[in-house]
């Protein structure tokens, strides 16, 4: 009856039942952390779109047309739509030219881009002249493109003798005077005398002598010519500045340069080492830059005027207006008879040497 009361192989067995209820307990709950951690490492996370700034049209830009701030703005677009040469910042396209039409909204490409000429730069109807230049009209070099100068110029005249004239015209004049009409009264009989050719000068012994008071005087230099001067041109826009062979802009900044060959180099490295030695720098301080030019902006009548100021003979100057000053103004001009009549200039008169005492002329 052992064999019912208990047997070891019963026992044995619920102990391997309990242990295995219990393993799969521990899978089950192994398994769902399992499952649990795979589902939330494993879920997929949408990628972030990249974003960058784009230059677009902000209005309808015309072929040469020159890009300033009002004509663009900035957007940010996606990265992937943006194509390859697009502009991303206005410093890229500021100052460029457009070498096609461009539409509003239109995304700024690069390679739609020149740099500008002077034909872009003119405005309509204007002509751009070259005026060359020295170191004084360039005020040093401190005049820059888009200020704004008046054109002085000077001129001397050879005249004929002013008394020479003078005395053809009176002998004219009374050559030509009408004889006296028949029949006219006068004292005893005597006819009425012609009218003088010129009143106060009846002939020209009556002349004053020269530089007496009331005298006329012809005021000349030393070669004889009469000088006069005159602002011919006000209010002309600098559109470049020359110097060698270097353009620079409003900001000074270099627009245009022609490249130099190896020999020129060369020279360019010796004169700098040249400069560099105390003995020579002397000889350097007293060097003046090559003549530079003025490139300027000009109506059609002024342009013509220009180049009848450089061909003929007379000297011009260059006055600089200031940033807001735009009026133009009446001038009278300087001659010899202004600078006598309207700002006092004293004249040589005559002089008479004092008798002198008998011991004195000893």
């Amino acid at each position: 009856m052992i064999g019912r009361k208990g047997s070891p192989m019963r026992k044995g067995g619920r102990v391997f039942i309990l242990l295995g209820v219990t393993l799969a307990l521990a899978a089950a709950v192994l398994a769902i952390f399992a499952f649990r951690d795979t589902s939330e490492t494993d879920e997929p996370e949408e990628p972030e779109v990249a974003m960058v700034e784009v230059v677009e049209a902000a209005e309808d830009i015309a072929v040469n047309h020159v890009l300033t701030e009002d004509d663009i703005t900035v957007v940010e677009v996606e990265e992937d739509t943006v194509s390859p040469g697009t502009a991303r910042s206005p410093g890229q396209v500021l100052g460029l030219a457009s070498s096609g039409d461009i539409v509003d909204g239109q995304r700024v490409l690069m390679g739609n881009l020149v740099t500008p000429g002077l034909s872009h730069i003119v405005g309509d109807g204007m002509r751009a002249v070259a005026l060359p230049i020295d170191r004084v009209n360039a005020l040093g070099g401190m005049v820059r493109a888009e200020d704004h100068i008046d054109l002085i110029y000077s001129i001397a005249f050879t005249t004929e003798d002013f008394y020479a004239s003078l005395r053809e015209l009176i002998e004219e004049s009374e050559q030509e005077a009408p004889p006296a009409e028949e029949g006219e009264e006068g004292a005893e009989g005597e006819q009425p005398e012609a009218p003088a050719a010129f009143p106060g000068f009846p002939g020209m012994e009556e002349l004053p002598l020269p530089f007496a008071p009331g005298s006329l005087v012809k005021v000349t230099t030393s070669e004889g010519q009469e000088p006069v001067t005159k602002i011919l041109l006000q209010n002309v826009r600098v559109v470049r500045v020359v110097a060698g062979d270097i353009t620079v802009d409003e900001n000074n900044q270099i627009v245009a340069a022609e490249e130099t060959t190896t020999e020129e180099n060369g020279e360019d490295e010796e004169a700098e080492e040249e400069s560099a030695d105390p003995e020579a720098e002397g000889a350097e301080s007293d060097r003046l830059p090559s003549a530079d030019m003025l490139i300027l902006e000009v109506d059609p009548q002024s342009a013509e005027l220009v180049k009848f100021i450089l061909d003929y003979e007379g000297q011009f100057h260059v006055a600089l207006r200031g940033p807001d000053d735009t009026e133009e103004v009446t001038t009278a001009g300087s001659t010899f008879r202004q600078l006598i009549e309207d700002y006092g200039l004293p004249m040589p008169m005559p002089a008479t040497m004092p008798e002198l005492d008998a011991g004195e002329e000893e």
